[in-house]
């Protein structure tokens, strides 16, 4: 970085490199005597080292051409920018939300309802309620082999990483009824702080 400094103040000044290389040392042709070596002893060895080390790059400057400078920043900048967006086009995404939802009957048998435009019509919901069309959800119920009246669903949910997920919504449904249109409260998930802060994550 110091040898950065020298160069840009040199070329931005105008002076001789030897000019400008008075100021951390009187002469560059001190660092030639052998009576320099006495300044060891006031600045410490490793003084000595460094600054002999700067003095003798400022003594080899040479002028650099600007335009050779913003085309190295330019670039520079555009490999960053192209390495940015191969990773973010590479990326998974911060989380899938997960459509397929998960039927529990009464026995504790588990099955999964895989997200299709039928479930949708079946079984849909809102930021408060779950409705459920019954005549479409005796197709979804046959389809599956499915004779349970009182199951519970569940739906909703993320997946963070493949195998990872969180959350989710869960209601219990008494399907002994004859409604036409069951409509079921339940407590989204999704409005939880934890959530939208591990969503963000």
């Amino acid at each position: 970085m110091e040898d950065i400094c020298d160069k840009v103040t040199i070329q931005r000044s105008g002076k001789e490199a030897y000019e400008y290389g008075k100021m951390p040392i009187k002469s560059i042709r001190v660092l030639q005597k052998t009576t320099f070596e006495t300044m060891a002893t006031f600045v410490g060895e490793k003084n000595y080292i460094d600054t002999k080390q700067r003095v003798m790059k400022i003594a080899g400057y040479r002028s650099y051409n600007k335009w050779w400078v913003y085309i190295l920043c330019v670039c520079s900048l555009s490999v960053l920018v192209g390495i940015f967006f191969c990773i973010k086009e590479n990326s998974l995404p911060r989380y899938k939300e997960l459509y397929d939802m998960v039927l529990i009957d009464d026995m504790g048998k588990t099955t999964i309802l895989e997200n299709s435009r039928i479930l949708r019509k079946a079984i849909s919901v809102d930021g408060e309620k779950v409705f459920i069309d019954r005549s479409t959800m005796n197709l979804v119920l046959k389809d599956y082999k499915i004779e349970a009246t009182n199951f519970s669903i569940l739906f909703g949910g993320y997946e963070k990483l493949p195998g990872f997920g969180g959350r989710g919504n869960f209601i219990d449904v008494d399907y002994d009824g004859k409604e036409e249109t069951l409509e079921i409260p339940y407590e989204n998930s999704d409005k939880y702080i934890s959530t939208i802060i591990f969503k963000m994550m």
